[in-house]
Order: structure tokens, then sequence, then C-alpha cells
């Protein structure tokens, strides 16, 4: 554990930084045990909480662990969890009771907090210094902001009658307002988003596109003309109705295309899989370690996109929700 291990390069799109770099050159393997028992028997690793959260948020029927090791990237892997028992041996109907939503909440938010205690990524680190196994978990508050959106606007139990486990989205209260709830989730999902982009703009080079990122620092700056009064609408500098129209079908563009790249390098592992290929042995220019790697990063770019979009909507929410409670007080 903690153990730096030596990858070599296999260079292929998307993967080399400014200076010609290869993206990673010593990164730090990791093998951590998770315990999850309380919250979802059965899983072991951040990658397997991964899956599931991501399969409950998609509404995927779960089934048996596929061949492909448990990466949420790939979008082929399923877990099936265990029950969970209370002391006399019956399904923990308390837990059950929750939404996938809830569930993959709670789930995300356990990963956050093992990411954190285990130092995974460093503040200064860059695309070279994270290993390829950890990359996907660089997405849990993408999706953390994906599940607070897909919360209901009704008012649930702040409890879940066993023990007082938390219920997300709970809390407030009988008498609180679908809109003041949904406001509440739409800010918890912008600050989720907003920690994702910040967490992929310090990878450095090759991972968001440039016109993503200069989308991005607009938005910000939009955002802090607006706290210092100058107006104008939430979470983006004032655009004409054609301005936005351009910015959003760029945006289109761009998510389109990478998504085009995953869908290919996702075939790519398919083949590899199929054919029994040896981690070491290359196939169109990629290794097996390479290939997962690119597909890894095009998955951030996709969720950078879509983090962008989500923003951008959540902003417009925002304005009206707050307007719905201005009249509602």
């Amino acid at each position: 554990e903690g153990k730096a291990s030596l990858l070599e390069p296999k260079v292929g799109k998307g993967l080399t930084s400014g200076n010609g770099k290869p993206c990673w050159t010593r990164a730090k393997a990791i093998n951590m045990d998770v315990d999850f028992d309380d919250i979802a028997p059965g899983i072991s690793s951040l990658s397997e909480a991964l899956v599931l959260s991501v399969a409950l948020l998609d509404g995927e029927e779960l089934g048996p662990p596929q061949s492909r090791d448990g990466s949420a990237l790939t979008n082929g892997d399923t877990y099936t969890p265990r029950q969970p028992q209370t002391a006399a041996g019956e399904c923990d109907g308390g837990r059950l009771s929750q939404t996938p939503t809830e569930r993959s909440i709670n789930i995300l938010l356990r990963m956050q907090t093992e990411i954190s205690r285990s130092g995974l990524y460093a503040a200064n680190e860059t695309l070279d210094d994270v290993a390829t196994a950890s990359l996907e978990l660089l997405s849990v508050e993408y999706h953390l902001g994906r599940a607070y959106l897909q919360l209901p606007t009704h008012a649930p139990p702040a409890t879940d009658g066993e023990g007082g486990d938390r219920i997300p989205g709970g809390g407030g209260g009988a008498s609180a307002s679908p809109a003041g709830l949904r406001r509440q989730n739409v800010a918890r999902a912008t600050e989720c988003y907003h920690s994702f982009l910040r967490r992929v703009e310090q990878l450095g080079d090759g991972v968001m596109a440039e016109a993503a990122l200069g989308e991005y620092h607009a938005m910000l700056d939009g955002e802090e003309e607006g706290e210092d009064g100058g107006g104008g609408r939430r979470g983006g500098a004032r655009m004409n109705p054609a301005q936005l129209r351009d910015l959003k079908i760029r945006r289109f563009q761009r998510k389109k295309a990478a998504g085009r790249a995953r869908a290919h390098l996702g075939s790519l592992l398919d083949r590899r899989a199929r054919l029994g290929l040896a981690p070491d042995e290359a196939m169109e220019g990629h290794d097996g370690e390479s290939l997962r790697r690119t597909l890894a990063v095009e998955t951030l770019r996709v969720h950078a996109e879509t983090a962008l979009e989500e923003l951008h909507s959540s902003s417009g929410e925002m304005e009206m929700l707050e307007m719905a409670l201005r009249m509602e007080g």
C-alpha cells in the first residue's frame, strides 16, 4: 500500500501533457480496504462502491459481477449486494425503504469520507501523479451532483427509524415547501459540480477541453460579478439568446465528440477481453493500461461537459425557485 509503481508510458490520444511528457510516470498504487457493510453489504472497494452508486442512479438492474474488474468507467459492470440483516436475521426494512437515489447518495458520501481520510489525492497533484485505477474516483462529486438533482421534492423523514441514520434530502420537516427542498438540492448539486470541475482543471492540460475550460472560467467570472452587485444571471456573464444558443451548440459538439471517443475505447476494451490479450499486448496503439487510462480521461471529459451543462441549467432554475419562495413568503 502506498508503494510507487513505474508504469511504462504507452502514449495514446489525449495522454500527453503540454511538455510532451506521458501523463503518468510514477503513480501511487492504491490498495484500500473499505467497509460499506452498514449501507451496502458486500462492497469491499471504492471501485465497487462507485459501480453500485452509478447503477442505482441510472436505474440499471443489478446482476452478477461481470468480467471487467469493477470499473465504473466502462458501463459493463454490475454488482448484486446482499440485503442488510438485523440481529434476528431479518431484512432491515428501514434502509431498504430508501429510494435508489437516496442509497446512491449515502454510498457516495461515504466514498468522499474514505477518499479524504486516505489522502488519495493531494492538493497539488496533476494527471501525471494519479494512478489509472484512481482516475474514476475523481467522478464521485460529479455523480453526487447528479444524485442531488434526482431527489424528489417532497419532504421525507429526517431519519430512517433504525438508529437515526440520515436520509439524503431529509430534515426539511413536514412544513418544508417543494420549492425550498428543491432549492436546497440544486444548491448541493451546484457545489458538487464545482468541486468536480475544480479537481479536473487541477489535473492540467489534456483533460478538460480548452473551450470547456474557457466556458467554466467565464461562468466563475460571472458569479463573482453577481456577488459584487453587478447583477445579471447567476453562473455566467450576460449573454444574448444567440450567444447562449451558440454556447450550447459548441458544448453539445464537444460532449458528442468525447462520447464517441469513449464508446470507441470501450469497444476496444471489449475486443481485448474477447481476444484474451495479455495486459502488455498492444492493439491499435494501446496496451491494456494505456487503453484504460485513455478511457478514464475521456470519461472525465464527458462528465466535465455534462457538469457545465447542469451548472447553466441549475443557475436558471435557482432564479425561478427563489422567485417562487419570495411569492410563498
